[in-house]
């Protein structure tokens, strides 16, 4: 990127790359706090879904976008015998359960899908925040909140 032009700064060529080299040293911090937040493991067992014992077997990395950029994870795992189902606690701690998208990216999308179409939704996510899905994603996204919405009412 040219930070220069016509011999001086080139303010926004120098906004854009400050605000991509925040975000990638904010995903960084993320990522460092989420490992920080797991909980000791004061028993191998968690309690799964259906209120079985479901045994620790390990870590487990998750792949995140955030609206600081991608991260990676890594979360505790347990696996109920009974039920033959994996639990990662944290995901639903953390908002995270059954997908690859942060509470904060979902809202964003959801937001903008609600306002435009999913793909000038898809476009300005990119352009405002720096945050690149696929149009499909915002789809997604927009109407399972659309159908949340629609329950609580």
């Amino acid at each position: 990127m040219r930070l220069l032009r016509a011999g001086a700064l080139d303010l926004e060529a120098t906004e854009m790359a400050l605000r991509e080299g925040m975000h990638q040293l904010g995903s960084r911090v993320l990522e460092k706090l989420l490992e920080a937040d797991q909980p000791q493991l004061d028993s191998k067992t968690v309690d799964c879904e259906q209120g079985h014992q479901a045994r620790w077997l390990g870590w487990r990395p998750k792949q995140l976008l955030t609206v600081l950029g991608p991260i990676q994870i890594r979360r505790s795992y347990y696996y109920c015998e009974v039920c033959g189902t994996g639990v990662h606690p944290q995901d639903s701690h953390w908002g995270i359960e059954g997908t690859g998208l942060s509470p904060g990216v979902r809202r964003m999308m959801a937001r903008l899908g609600s306002k435009e179409s999913f793909e000038e939704a898809r476009e300005d996510l990119a352009e405002l925040a720096g945050v690149k899905v696929v149009t499909k994603q915002v789809e997604r996204v927009s109407e399972e909140l659309g159908q949340k919405v629609q329950g609580w009412a």
